[in-house]
């Protein structure tokens, strides 16, 4: 197998002035001339990471392929709560997703488009299954949460029941049941 880490930065903006007033005595009343004169300049922090591993699963039923294994997810305290574990979490699913598209278009090409194809991709050919190493609760939830998300974005056409209009038949056969067994007593 293989390893892959994803990163999600978060871009600040720092403007070139030295600080407010740093020009002007401290008041910061040329700080408007100031900011419209120079370009405003650019940080990045370290907001998370994923960490993935690739393996081979050559025995797997019903067909072989790749398991993406998603073994530490983190996102720094001061950044959660902002979006960013559903961000790298769907951007795993978007990479296996957007594998198993190329892996059947490569079907559908001929002998030198899929060397070509093959050559300038650098994930596995196709992989079968995403799954988390020891997922602590709250990863828990938000995968289940991007999980019913994924079902509903890419399944619109299925029909799916209104509340209130499904009656389950196991009620019905209780209470026949309940019906004949109090008739016999």
């Amino acid at each position: 197998g293989f390893w892959k880490i994803l990163y999600v930065f978060e871009k600040h903006s720092v403007h070139g002035n030295g600080g407010a007033g740093a020009g002007d005595g401290g008041d910061g009343a040329g700080d408007a001339k100031e900011q419209g004169t120079e370009e405003s300049l650019f940080r990045y922090s370290l907001v998370g990471y994923f960490t993935l591993f690739h393996f081979n699963a050559l025995f797997h039923k019903p067909e072989p392929g790749w398991i993406l294994r998603i073994c530490q997810a983190l996102v720094l305290p001061p950044f959660q709560g902002q979006g960013h574990g559903k961000r790298l979490l769907q951007a795993v699913y978007n990479m296996a997703h957007q594998h198993q598209h190329h892996e059947e278009d490569d079907e559908n090409a001929s002998g030198a488009e899929q060397a070509k194809s093959c050559n300038q991709r650098d994930v596995p050919p196709k992989i079968i299954q995403v799954n988390v190493e020891d997922p602590a609760p709250a990863f828990i939830a938000l995968r289940n949460y991007t999980d019913w998300k994924l079902v509903l974005g890419r399944h619109r056409e299925w029909n799916w029941p209104q509340k209130g209009s499904v009656t389950r038949d196991d009620d019905d056969d209780d209470s026949k049941n309940n019906n004949n067994n109090n008739n016999k007593q």
